[in-house]
């Protein structure tokens, strides 16, 4: 049996898998952001000792639709085509996740919201929030630039 070089797969399967991850990548910028804005502001709602209530969800949700949900569309795909090629999709989530929810929680700290969409805190969030998604996928770039190329289950051509 033969062992194939690595990138020697049809043309057809790697842009398929592409479009693939590239739509996904879409997918999950449009139903991740509202999710992660609903989590910062019950964070900070939270930490200013705000009852969370079904209510502030919803509000939460609505807004983070609004807002987040188009720069998720953006940035997400991008990014995954720029910068995590190499990272597997799902760390590339949960990493990027964590960073998008630390970067919001840091930008409410900056100048937090008195209300919602009253006051510019709401730029310091969302500007927070992409600040540490791109942080976060920038660590695991440089991460997976430090992993050696080649792997040893491939034959080398002599």
């Amino acid at each position: 049996m033969a062992v194939r070089e690595r990138g020697t797969g049809s043309r057809g399967r790697r842009v398929a898998r592409f479009i693939g991850r590239f739509a996904g990548c879409v997918v999950l910028g449009i139903i991740m952001a509202p999710m992660l804005g609903t989590a910062i502001l019950s964070l900070e709602n939270w930490r200013v000792g705000r009852a969370i209530t079904p209510e502030g969800i919803g509000n939460s949700l609505v807004l983070g639709a609004w807002i987040g949900s188009p720069i998720g569309m953006i940035v997400a795909p991008i990014t995954d085509v720029v910068l995590l090629r190499r990272v597997s999709f799902r760390r590339a989530m949960l990493v990027t996740s964590v960073g998008t929810v630390l970067g919001g929680v840091i930008g409410m700290r900056v100048w937090p919201m008195t209300d919602f969409g009253k006051d510019v805190g709401g730029v310091f969030l969302v500007c927070g929030a992409v600040a540490g998604f791109v942080a976060s996928a920038l660590l695991l770039w440089l991460r997976a630039r430090r992993v050696p190329r080649t792997d040893p289950r491939v034959a080398r051509r002599a």
